[in-house]
C-alpha cells in the first residue's frame, strides 16, 4: 500500500497538467506507511530512498504553495510549457527527414 501510494504520487505531476496538493497527500501517506520499516527491508537499505522522498515531498510542496510552476520540467499535458524530451525531438525529426 505504502509504495502504491508513493508511486499515485509521483503520477499526479503529469496527471490532468499537475495536481500538486494529490501528490503532496499521497506521497506523505506513502513516507508515513513505510516509516515503520526503517531502516532496512526485505534486505534494502531504505536510507537514501526516504532522503530522495524527503527531497521530493519538499519540492511538491513548493509546487503547491506556488513556489515553482511544476516539480518537473512540464507534463505532457502542459503542452504550452513543455520541454521537448530526446525521445520526442528523435521522433519529431524522422517524421520530417527524408528517406535514406
Amino acid at each position: 500500500m505504502a509504495i502504491s501510494n508513493i508511486a499515485g504520487g509521483f503520477s499526479k505531476i503529469w496527471h490532468k497538467g499537475g495536481e500538486p496538493h494529490a501528490m503532496v497527500s499521497l506521497l506523505t501517506v506513502g513516507i508515513n506507511s513505510l516509516q515503520r520499516f526503517l531502516p532496512v527491508y526485505l534486505e534494502y537499505e531504505l536510507d537514501d530512498f526516504f532522503k530522495s522522498l524527503g527531497l521530493c515531498l519538499a519540492e511538491a510542496k513548493r509546487w503547491r504553495r506556488g513556489e515553482t510552476r511544476t516539480c518537473v520540467s512540464a507534463g505532457p499535458t502542459d503542452r504550452a510549457n513543455r520541454t521537448a524530451s530526446p525521445i520526442s525531438r528523435i521522433a519529431r525529426a524522422e517524421k520530417t527527414s527524408p528517406p535514406v
